[in-house]
């Protein structure tokens, strides 16, 4: 995920965010000095009701078929899932997020967790295939994709993000400030997490607490993104 402003010159499309292929590491990891700097940021945590009527959506599974296989076939499933997930990117870059969600889910049904590396790479597809639910305007199905990657890849910090922006779309704005949170936490280099999406649902939800008439204005924003920096 890269860009979370509302990208005027597509209006069609009710959300709007650039595609941006992940990196080889699919874990961030902090130094203990950097950890030691955001025990501020905890406050976070504190500051949120327990007490959440909302619970976690539930996981959204994608049957594989059990079956025997040998090296030469695991290899020739590897190559297919690949070629699946780069014309899946490609759609997705080209903003053909119908066609991106079909590869997606084709490879993710390719997909074999048998290894901690091989957790990691099916989360970074089910996050691929929750940004495409998300851009598709499908919030509940991107939010059950997005939460079996954090499960998966609990300390990954662009898995929470596109959980939160799931739930903030759905109008679940404190389940998405919790994830936010966790995922500012997790990557406090990345500016977008912090200015573009965890302080603008931290306002959408001071708005619902003091019961002002931006209520309305708050149901009008599911769907769409922050312009602020």
């Amino acid at each position: 995920i890269s860009a979370w402003p509302q990208n005027s010159s597509s209006a069609n499309s009710s959300i709007q965010f650039a595609w941006k292929r992940k990196s080889d590491s699919s874990q961030t990891t902090l130094s203990s000095t950097v950890r030691s700097g955001l025990s501020d940021r905890k406050n976070v945590f504190d500051r949120l009701d327990n007490n959440d009527d909302c619970s976690l959506l539930p996981l959204t599974t994608i049957k594989r078929p059990r079956t025997c296989v040998t090296e030469t076939n695991k290899r020739s499933i590897a190559q297919k899932r690949q070629l699946l997930i780069d014309a899946g990117s490609a759609s997705a870059e080209s903003g053909d997020w119908a066609s991106a969600l079909v590869s997606f889910r084709k490879a993710l049904s390719l997909d074999s967790v048998e290894t901690s590396d091989q957790s990691q790479q099916r989360a970074r597809l089910l996050e691929m295939a929750a940004q495409a639910h998300l851009a598709l305007g499908e919030f509940c199905a991107g939010a059950g994709l997005a939460t079996e990657a954090v499960s998966l890849a609990p300390n990954w910090a662009p898995a929470r993000q596109t959980l939160g922006r799931c739930q903030v779309s759905a109008g679940l704005t404190r389940q998405a400030l919790k994830s936010f949170a966790y995922a500012c936490f997790l990557d406090p280099t990345e500016p977008d997490i912090w200015h573009k999406d965890l302080l603008w649902t931290w306002d959408l939800c001071r708005a619902e607490n003091q019961g002002h008439k931006g209520g309305e204005d708050h149901g009008e924003t599911r769907g769409k993104f922050p312009s602020r920096m």
